[in-house]
């Protein structure tokens, strides 16, 4: 299924990181706790599964979708995170994806990251 880059923005880390986890196949299970957020933990391992804010986990992926990431700075307009994808790998018409993000450079891959599955 795919998604527009407004929906992924307003998801929470717990539904992005889900949705990272079945686009990589990983079988995991999800945890309830009474006062946060569910998590989610990697059956095999028993991990947890935290794209969004976990550089070990996301960053092999940004790696192989070819997802960079650079923090950009105007003067005294703003500064933040910015992740950049393309699925240009073939002949054909170029399409680039991108998501900023004022903290979290790794939560703006993972929606590069979907937002290039969903256009495959």
């Amino acid at each position: 299924m795919s998604y527009t880059q407004e929906q992924l923005e307003a998801m929470s880390d717990y539904e992005i990181n889900r949705l990272v986890a079945d686009n990589e196949n990983v079988d995991y299970d999800i945890f309830h706790h009474i006062d946060a957020e569910c998590t989610i933990h990697d059956v095999n391992d028993q991990s947890e599964i935290n794209y969004c804010n976990n550089p070990a986990q996301i960053m092999p992926i940004a790696l192989g979708s070819r997802i960079g990431s650079a923090w950009s700075y105007f003067e005294g307009i703003s500064d933040y995170w910015k992740a950049k994808g393309s699925t240009q790998r073939k002949p054909g018409p170029f399409v680039r994806f991108e998501s900023i993000s004022k903290d979290d450079p790794y939560r703006a891959i993972c929606i590069v990251y979907l937002l290039m599955q969903g256009d495959e």
